[in-house]
Protein backbone atom coordinates (compact mmCIF):
# COMPACT_ATOMS: atom_id res chain seq x y z
CA UNK A 1 0.00 0.00 0.00
CA UNK A 2 3.07 2.17 0.27
CA UNK A 3 6.67 2.70 -0.38
CA UNK A 4 8.34 1.75 2.65
CA UNK A 5 12.27 2.87 3.04
CA UNK A 6 14.17 1.31 5.74
CA UNK A 7 13.15 1.93 9.40
CA UNK A 8 13.31 4.45 11.74
CA UNK A 9 12.56 1.95 14.59
CA UNK A 10 11.22 -1.63 15.18
CA UNK A 11 7.83 -1.64 14.57
CA UNK A 12 7.75 1.80 12.67
CA UNK A 13 8.69 3.03 9.04
CA UNK A 14 8.71 5.64 7.21
CA UNK A 15 6.60 6.22 3.72
CA UNK A 16 7.48 8.34 0.92
CA UNK A 17 4.44 9.50 -1.07
CA UNK A 18 3.80 11.46 -4.56
CA UNK A 19 7.65 10.91 -4.67
CA UNK A 20 7.23 9.86 -8.90
CA UNK A 21 7.99 12.80 -11.49
CA UNK A 22 5.29 14.13 -12.99
CA UNK A 23 2.77 12.23 -10.44
CA UNK A 24 1.84 15.18 -7.84
CA UNK A 25 -1.91 15.94 -8.84
CA UNK A 26 -3.33 18.37 -6.66
CA UNK A 27 -6.70 17.83 -8.49
CA UNK A 28 -6.70 14.17 -7.75
CA UNK A 29 -5.60 14.67 -4.74
CA UNK A 30 -7.72 16.69 -3.05
CA UNK A 31 -10.38 14.40 -4.96
CA UNK A 32 -9.24 11.19 -3.27
CA UNK A 33 -9.18 13.24 0.21
CA UNK A 34 -12.82 14.45 0.18
CA UNK A 35 -13.64 10.58 -0.79
CA UNK A 36 -11.38 9.50 2.40
CA UNK A 37 -13.07 12.68 4.67
CA UNK A 38 -16.81 11.59 3.12
CA UNK A 39 -16.23 7.24 4.24
CA UNK A 40 -14.39 7.63 7.82
CA UNK A 41 -16.63 10.36 8.81
CA UNK A 42 -19.17 7.70 9.43
CA UNK A 43 -16.59 5.91 12.21
CA UNK A 44 -17.53 6.56 15.62
CA UNK A 45 -14.23 5.58 17.13
CA UNK A 46 -10.61 4.66 15.46
CA UNK A 47 -11.28 0.44 15.61
CA UNK A 48 -13.74 1.28 13.14
CA UNK A 49 -11.57 2.60 10.79
CA UNK A 50 -9.99 -0.18 9.74
CA UNK A 51 -12.67 -2.10 7.62
CA UNK A 52 -13.36 1.45 6.06
CA UNK A 53 -9.07 1.28 4.91
CA UNK A 54 -9.35 -1.79 4.10
CA UNK A 55 -12.43 -1.11 1.30
CA UNK A 56 -10.48 1.58 0.53
CA UNK A 57 -7.73 0.73 -0.54
CA UNK A 58 -7.26 1.99 -3.79
CA UNK A 59 -7.92 5.23 -3.01
CA UNK A 60 -5.21 5.77 -0.33
CA UNK A 61 -3.04 4.37 -3.12
CA UNK A 62 -4.17 6.78 -5.41
CA UNK A 63 -3.92 9.58 -2.28
CA UNK A 64 -0.38 8.64 -2.01
CA UNK A 65 0.75 8.58 -5.51
CA UNK A 66 -0.20 12.07 -6.08
CA UNK A 67 0.40 14.04 -2.79
CA UNK A 68 1.65 17.30 -4.38
CA UNK A 69 5.64 17.99 -3.08
CA UNK A 70 3.82 21.19 -0.67
CA UNK A 71 1.85 18.68 1.35
CA UNK A 72 3.59 15.16 1.16
CA UNK A 73 5.25 15.16 4.35
CA UNK A 74 1.39 15.58 6.15
CA UNK A 75 0.20 12.98 3.77
CA UNK A 76 2.94 10.79 4.29
CA UNK A 77 1.35 10.65 8.15
CA UNK A 78 -1.53 9.82 7.32
CA UNK A 79 -1.03 7.16 4.81
CA UNK A 80 1.36 5.50 7.65
CA UNK A 81 -0.92 5.51 10.17
CA UNK A 82 -3.22 4.28 7.68
CA UNK A 83 -1.24 1.09 6.35
CA UNK A 84 0.26 0.61 10.36
CA UNK A 85 -3.84 1.01 11.10
CA UNK A 86 -4.41 -2.03 8.38
CA UNK A 87 -1.47 -4.63 9.42
CA UNK A 88 -1.86 -4.53 13.10
CA UNK A 89 -5.74 -3.69 13.50
CA UNK A 90 -4.80 -0.85 15.71
CA UNK A 91 -6.08 2.60 14.57
CA UNK A 92 -5.46 4.67 17.57
CA UNK A 93 -2.94 6.70 16.32
CA UNK A 94 -5.38 8.67 14.36
CA UNK A 95 -6.99 9.83 18.00
CA UNK A 96 -3.90 11.42 18.82
CA UNK A 97 -2.72 14.95 17.92
CA UNK A 98 0.06 14.51 15.08
CA UNK A 99 -2.34 12.24 12.65
CA UNK A 100 -5.06 14.99 13.79
CA UNK A 101 -2.98 17.87 12.39
CA UNK A 102 -1.85 16.35 9.42
CA UNK A 103 -5.16 15.47 8.60
CA UNK A 104 -6.01 19.04 8.99
CA UNK A 105 -3.77 20.19 7.10
CA UNK A 106 -4.26 18.07 3.98
CA UNK A 107 -8.02 19.63 4.60
CA UNK A 108 -6.45 22.99 4.42
CA UNK A 109 -4.50 22.39 1.69
CA UNK A 110 -7.25 20.91 -0.54
CA UNK A 111 -9.79 23.48 0.81
CA UNK A 112 -12.25 21.24 2.63
CA UNK A 113 -13.91 20.67 5.74
CA UNK A 114 -13.32 17.71 7.94
CA UNK A 115 -16.36 15.76 5.97
CA UNK A 116 -14.70 16.53 2.90
CA UNK A 117 -16.91 19.44 1.49
CA UNK A 118 -15.40 22.41 0.34
CA UNK A 119 -14.72 25.16 2.17
CA UNK A 120 -17.11 28.29 1.18
CA UNK A 121 -15.24 31.31 1.08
Amino acid sequence: MGQSSGSAAPGHFFVQVGQAVGAANKVKFCQDNAILDRVTQAAQTPAQLIPIFEANERTILDFQSTAPSAIVAEAGKLIEAARNAITTGNADVFATAPVQQAGAAVNAYCGQNPDGSPINV
